[in-house]
């Protein structure tokens, strides 16, 4: 944390800075902490570090890398992933009460801190990459493509890590995808998601031509 005035520096890119100081501290807790968790069992409670990489949270991590450091024809992208994240997660947490399935209690570990760096990693970098759109010539760059392309980025981490780690773990990740949750529930949650991200391909548009 002490070292994001020097990032940003040298990047000279608020974006890059606040999404990597989030994701150092999503990596610090997981090295740290691994061995309280149980998803993978003793002897080998230090891989749950790997948690890390499994949450659709953590796919934004990676996009937000695609964006800042490859190419900014990731905006869309970007966009709306990070708008899938926000808006499942406080939809979530507001209306269904969905708790934060890794959040426990650990001597030692302020939960002040643990909750507000949650919330922060669920709202800060929407917020950048929609000063992004907002600050960018983009006005072509959502389409029905981004819209597709969004729900492959989607479906590829549900079946390619999601999927994988749910088994060999029996980890449900979120608390929507308990297996004694409601089906109903979790199927009008999925649905309402796909229809949101249509959503949020469209805001993007708008807030493009707004530039």
């Amino acid at each position: 944390m002490a070292s994001s005035p020097l990032v940003y520096l040298w990047s000279n890119d608020l974006f890059f800075t606040a999404a990597l100081i989030l994701k150092v501290y999503s990596a610090n807790y997981w090295y740290y902490y691994a061995s309280h968790y149980d998803y993978i069992k003793p002897p080998y409670t230090h891989l749950n570090a790997f948690k890390q990489f499994i949450r659709f949270t953590d796919s934004g991590h990676l996009v937000s890398l695609l964006y800042c450091m490859v190419n900014k024809s990731w905006l869309p992208i970007a966009y709306n992933v990070h708008g899938i994240i926000t808006g499942g997660y406080w939809f979530g947490k507001l209306f269904l009460d969905m708790p934060d399935a890794d959040t426990k209690p650990i001597d030692g570990l302020n939960p002040f801190v643990t909750n507000t760096m949650s919330y922060m990693t669920h709202v800060v970098p929407f917020a950048m990459i929609v000063r992004e759109a907002m600050s960018s010539d983009c006005s072509d760059a959502f389409s029905t493509t981004s819209l597709l392309q969004t729900y492959l980025w989607w479906y590829t981490w549900f079946v390619c890590i999601y999927l994988p780690w749910r088994y060999y773990t029996g980890d449900y990740v979120y608390s929507i995808f308990k297996t004694d949750a409601n089906y109903w529930a979790t199927g009008a949650f999925t649905a309402g998601m796909h229809l949101f991200v249509w959503v949020l391909n469209q805001s993007g548009s708008v807030l493009c031509n707004s530039y």
